[in-house]
Formats: structure tokens, C-alpha cells, sequence
């Protein structure tokens, strides 16, 4: 709310939050109630990919008047994964289909790409990156920065520099 209200520069009561579509009736709650306790009035509660779509279609004036527009929005959470289907038409957006895993996120993406740099440089040196805790840390922390590098990009080049023992790790 404090960083809200410096931004906008004048004092903020009403909101819209935007919560995970897999919350319980219990979650849901909390969260109005933390921010009654904000000082915030929640006018509503919406989903994640919901707000998502509505920011992506309220100000876009191309859609036809006479053919729908279907939209895929994919929200991959640090743990988690949503994934909604929307139609749009001139002044109108349905939601078609929403789904979601609440246990899949970029940090297994992450340990996907670790375990696999991680095996070929087991393969190429014969040294195990798990035993290193170091090492383990500085692969994770590469493997991070692969993966937003690859969100935009169909290859990148994995590189560093004495990994254990003085060996490199180079790999795609």
C-alpha cells in the first residue's frame, strides 16, 4: 500500500487482487483480510491469468467483430503453473478453459537443467557437482540465468569458469 500510494502519489483504499486460481475458500479470506488489516478495501478477488488476459485485451483495438480471437496466457510461478484460454471479441473477453499445477514452476525447470549439466560434467571430468557445495551453487545460480535466457531465445550457451578442481563447464 506505502509503495503504492508514493507511486501514484495521492492515497489508495479500494483494490483488486490478483490471486493463484488453485486458493482455497480459506486463502481467499486471508488475503481479504490482510488487506482490510492494509487498511486496503478489496473490491475483488481475481485470478492470476484472469487480470493477465484483461491487461492484454482492454486496450488492444484489433480484435474483429466477426471472428473470435482465441488467446493462450501461460504463468510459470516460481512454483507453480497456470495456464488459461480466452476468447476475445470487439468489447468482450470470456475465459474458455483455466488449469493449473500448483507443483510445477521454474524451479524445476531449474533443477531439470542442473541435473543435466550436472551429469555431463560428471560424464566429461568424472567429478560429482552434488558432492561440491559450492559448485552446486554457482551451477544453480548459472542454470537460473539460463532459463530466463532461454525463455526468450531457443539456444544459449552455458559457461563457467573452473567449476571444481579448475575444470570448465561449457555446454548447451
Amino acid at each position: 500500500k506505502q509503495l503504492t500510494e508514493k507511486n501514484l502519489e495521492s492515497p489508495v483504499e479500494d483494490c483488486v487482487i490478483g490471486i493463484p486460481s488453485y486458493f482455497t475458500d480459506l486463502q481467499r479470506r486471508e488475503y481479504i483480510n490482510a488487506a482490510l488489516i492494509a487498511g486496503l478495501r478489496p473490491l475483488k478477488l481475481m485470478h492470476d491469468c484472469t487480470a493477465i488476459a484483461l491487461g492484454y485485451g482492454i486496450y488492444k483495438t484489433d480484435f474483429s467483430d466477426e471472428k473470435t480471437t482465441n488467446v493462450i496466457f501461460v504463468d510459470i510461478g516460481h512454483s507453480d503453473t497456470q495456464v488459461t484460454v480466452v476468447a476475445f471479441e470487439e468489447g468482450k473477453m470470456t475465459i474458455l478453459a483455466h488449469s493449473f499445477d500448483p507443483n510445477l514452476g521454474g524451479r524445476d525447470f531449474d533443477e531439470v537443467l542442473f541435473s543435466h549439466f550436472a551429469t555431463q560434467f560428471k560424464q566429461q571430468y568424472g567429478i560429482d557437482v552434488y558432492t561440491n557445495v559450492r559448485a552446486s551453487m554457482r551451477l544453480r545460480t548459472a542454470c537460473e540465468k539460463l532459463k530466463k535466457v532461454l525463455s526468450a531465445n531457443a539456444e544459449a550457451p552455458l559457461s563457467i569458469e573452473c567449476l571444481v578442481d579448475d575444470k570448465d563447464l561449457v555446454g548447451f
